[in-house]
């Protein structure tokens, strides 16, 4: 059950990552808060799920808050989304994309995960539920 938990949790931080690293380069990382965009359900489930608050370590270890940008609906949070990485900045760090809206007209607003992959590989792709 705690491996299922920690998996848990680094599936909400991943693709929070994986959101921000595509997203243009953002005013909000100078000012030490981190802006994440998502349903209220996201914001939950990142800092008082089970598994307890994923987004700690994070915050001790650079010093940083984080503020949560929600919607109740899901194609409010794309709407948002899509828009802010259009733009050429944007206040948006981190948001939640569902695999059904990353398709190719989508994913042509965001950037390649190459650099970031090489810096820091993901240790065991092999844990992650890619189909």
């Amino acid at each position: 059950m705690m491996s299922q938990l920690l998996r848990r949790r680094f599936y909400a931080l991943a693709g929070a990552a994986a959101a921000s690293a595509l997203l243009p380069e953002s005013a909000s990382v100078q000012t030490k808060t981190l802006t994440a965009l998502g349903r209220r359900v996201h914001q939950t489930a990142a800092t008082a799920g089970p598994g307890g608050d994923a987004t700690e370590g994070f915050r001790k270890a650079n010093g940083a808050d984080v503020g949560w940008v929600t919607f109740g609906d899901v194609n409010a949070v794309h709407e948002r989304l899509l828009r802010e990485a259009s733009l050429p900045e944007t206040s948006i760090d981190v948001a939640y994309l569902v695999n059904g809206r990353a398709v190719p007209r989508n994913l042509q607003l965001f950037g390649p995960f190459d650099g970031l992959m090489k810096q820091e590989p993901v240790e065991a792709f092999d844990d992650l539920p890619l189909a």
